[in-house]
């Protein structure tokens, strides 16, 4: 769930692309390197998330709007998967 919570809060500070925004890439990281269960896929979107908000830093670094949409598409995708294998406290999945 937290990583979720994670994902929600990167989608937010995509708008400002600034350090928040990495530190917040590389809690997914670490929070997702953590769990045995992680999938093959799951490590490939925070792959590309990484070098979506990598591109986008040095964009805005360069003084142009940076195209947030490579983040966001992965995000998305990380997040469905999550919840596809996460359950609730209510014993159904969240998705």
């Amino acid at each position: 769930m937290k990583d979720i919570q994670i994902i929600s809060d990167l989608r937010e500070a995509l708008a400002l692309a600034d350090e928040k925004t990495w530190d917040l890439v590389e809690r997914l990281d670490a929070s997702l390197n953590l769990d045995p269960h992680h999938s093959d896929y799951e490590r490939s979107l925070v792959r590309r998330i990484r070098m979506a908000v990598t591109d986008d830093l040095l964009t805005r670094r360069d003084g142009i709007e940076p195209d947030t949409s490579n983040a966001r598409v992965a995000l998305g995708a990380l997040e469905t998967s999550l919840k596809k294998r996460t359950v609730g406290t209510d014993g159904w999945r969240l998705a």
